[in-house]
């Protein structure tokens, strides 16, 4: 009996086939995500300088620089390009932003039938968000990326001169501290 019913068993899943589905379609409606949500990208392309750090730091490499204008000066032209079947919404990007022009709204519900529509340019190519005031946002002297160089001592070009040595000494453990 239990050999007619492994045999018979495969059979019995196409009756799902014919069956009613057991989802209902989700209608268009709209919920208000949290304040601090983290959803869909937004980018001031005014503020962006096209840097390219928000890419070095997506460990999920979900973010492209690509070009999108002629780049003026102090801009590279390049703009993020999200790519949203890699993203995991840590918002390192948005923490080491360093213009501090990527932010996330608080926009969560989006759908569309074509793949490709996920991987876009924020700022460029306009979204139903893009104006969002709320959602994910660099708090304000919070810095992941410290644009300030610290002074690291070398050795001096007399001593450089008569050695193979590196030319820089290094931080002590009290400056890499602080």
């Amino acid at each position: 009996m239990s050999n007619l019913k492994s045999v018979l068993s495969p059979f019995s899943a196409w009756l799902r086939a014919f069956s009613t589905p057991d989802t209902v379609p989700v209608k268009d409606t709209h919920r208000e995500g949290s304040e601090r949500y983290r959803g869909w990208h937004i980018n001031d392309t005014d503020v962006c300088i096209g840097c390219g750090t928000c890419a070095d730091i997506c460990q999920n490499v979900a973010i492209d620089m690509v070009p999108v204008q002629e780049p003026k000066k102090g801009d590279s032209g390049l703009r993020p390009m999200l790519d949203y079947g890699r993203c995991c919404w840590c918002a390192l990007c948005i923490d080491v932003c360093p213009s501090g022009s990527l932010g996330m709204s608080n926009e969560y519900s989006w759908h569309t039938d074509k793949p490709e529509d996920y991987r876009y340019i924020p700022g460029v190519d306009k979204k139903p968000w893009d104006d969002a005031e709320r959602g994910w946002r660099k708090e304000p002297g919070y810095d992941l990326f410290v644009t300030e160089r610290v002074p690291m001592p070398m050795i001096p070009e007399e001593e450089r001169v008569k050695t193979w040595a590196e030319v820089v000494l290094g931080y002590t453990e009290a400056q890499a501290r602080e």
